[in-house]
């Protein structure tokens, strides 16, 4: 919801098609019924609530599904950790093309990081 409100004041030459997630298991469901284009951006939570089966526990084990289904969508990484040795775990196995605290994310940024990687 947060990034839906934030796209609306963004002036681009593109249009913005906004969607969400709550859970892992809401991704998964996605990412079964998408073939071969899933999304061009993901903004991961890494703190994302588990899969129910608990195969996928958190956004880290989520993104690097992503990446290896769906290797052209870029994932962008927003968090509110602040820890340094889990960020660093974070990009080494995810290596994500953008990585963002919560709290920083205005629509400027937004707007910068949509502009970078897409």
């Amino acid at each position: 919801k947060g990034y839906e409100m934030l796209s609306q004041s963004l002036s681009l030459p593109y249009t913005l098609a906004i969607d969400g997630a709550a859970n892992c298991d809401e991704v998964l469901a996605k990412m079964n019924t998408a073939r071969d284009n899933f999304y061009d951006i993901v903004f991961l939570d890494i703190g994302v609530p588990a899969s129910s089966d608990k195969t996928v526990v958190n956004g880290l084990d989520l993104g690097q599904r992503i990446r290896k289904k769906f290797s052209r969508t870029k994932i962008v990484v927003h968090t509110a950790l602040n820890d340094q040795a889990r960020i660093n775990t974070i990009f080494k196995s995810l290596q994500p093309e953008g990585f963002v605290i919560k709290s920083d994310l205005d629509a400027k940024m937004l707007k910068e990081l949509i502009h970078i990687i897409h």
